[in-house]
């Protein structure tokens, strides 16, 4: 397998990172992970793709994915869409050269894609300074569904759901174990993940300070991690979809290998890019979601009005004291 460049530019004690989309290839792993339990998880599959180049090279990019519904997976956009050398807008990859395989890469259980959808804010990126990654995320449509599937994985997940806390959540992915041995049949590992202005390492670069409201990063610091293989992977907390795999960086401007203590995970938080997703696989869901938006602030409105034309306690007890003096008044001056 060829190698995914990690680019790390240090400026004033930040860090800018910027992944080479060109070669998005699965080269990395779930470091120190155990196998994953493909019965527990029946949604979770595998993407490859045999790409021809003009100059004759080929690239088989190889990537995780999710089964949210019959027809379609959720992954990463830097899956499907590669950025070439010039800097000009990613471009996605032709649908036809992809393959789905049902969990294990093994298991020859396989369905063609129709299509594939990417973000514009992800083909728009690299308009952009050098950044992490951006709207990353993708869906794909499949030309077929998987017979034998029935479960499917929920998308979940609020920022609300963080408030004082870290969650405990499951990662999956497909790839090597090691530096040198592949693992077709998937790993999975357990993980904190933190949401927030300052959950992921480096937090005050300008990037990531202005793009944190889409990640989940993980605590930094722990042997067991996600790597750029398992891109597109889901991350699974309180048994729902919260984040796809997006990228990975030494905060402390080291060496990048996974299983670092320095290496700061991060995943695509899939609730700020759900209108995007809903428009693909379930566009009811957003017309349903906008018209409780609608009610709530006609609601809150008619309560605000409501609440002006109320008489407040204090203001009664005012008019009848004033009454009462008048009244005391009225008699004493007779």
């Amino acid at each position: 397998m060829k190698i995914i460049i990690i680019v790390l530019l240090t400026i004033r004690q930040a860090y800018f990172f910027e992944l080479n989309l060109t070669n998005h290839i699965n080269k990395g792993f779930i470091a120190n992970g155990e196998k994953y339990d493909a019965k527990k998880y029946p949604f979770v599959v595998y993407i490859y793709a045999t790409i021809r180049h003009p100059d004759g090279s080929v690239n088989r990019p190889g990537c995780t994915g999710s089964l949210v519904k019959q027809f379609y997976v959720l992954t990463a956009a830097h899956c499907l869409a590669k950025k070439n050398k010039r800097k000009e807008p990613a471009e996605k990859t032709d649908a036809s050269l992809f393959l789905v395989y049902l969990g294990s890469f093994n298991k020859k259980i396989t369905r063609k894609v129709a299509e594939t959808y990417v973000p514009e804010g992800y083909l728009d990126y690299t308009k952009n300074k050098s950044a992490p990654q951006m709207s990353d995320i993708a869906v794909m449509r499949l030309e077929k569904p998987f017979k034998d599937v029935n479960i499917f994985l929920k998308i979940g997940g609020k920022p609300k759901d963080f408030e004082n806390t870290a969650l405990e959540c499951t990662c999956i992915g497909f790839g090597l174990v090691n530096t040198t041995t592949t693992d077709l049949n998937g790993r999975m590992m357990t993980t904190s993940v933190n949401f927030g202005r300052t959950a992921c390492r480096g937090y005050d670069n300008d990037d990531i300070s202005l793009r944190w409201r889409e990640y989940l990063c993980s605590i930094a610091g722990r042997l067991t991690m996600i790597c750029p293989g398992d891109s597109g992977g889901p991350m699974i907390c309180n048994g729902m979809l919260y984040g796809v795999c997006s990228f990975f960086f030494n905060h402390r401007a080291g060496q990048t290998v996974c299983g670092g203590p320095d290496i700061q995970t991060v995943h695509t938080f899939i609730y700020t890019h759900l209108t995007f997703v809903n428009s693909i696989i379930d566009p009811d869901a957003n017309k349903k979601n906008e018209k409780e938006k609608k009610k709530k602030k006609k609601k809150k409105k008619k309560n605000k009005k409501g609440s002006g034309n109320l008489i407040k306690p204090h203001l009664i007890i005012h008019t009848i004291l004033t009454i009462l003096l008048y009244s005391v008044l009225t008699i004493i001056l007779k």
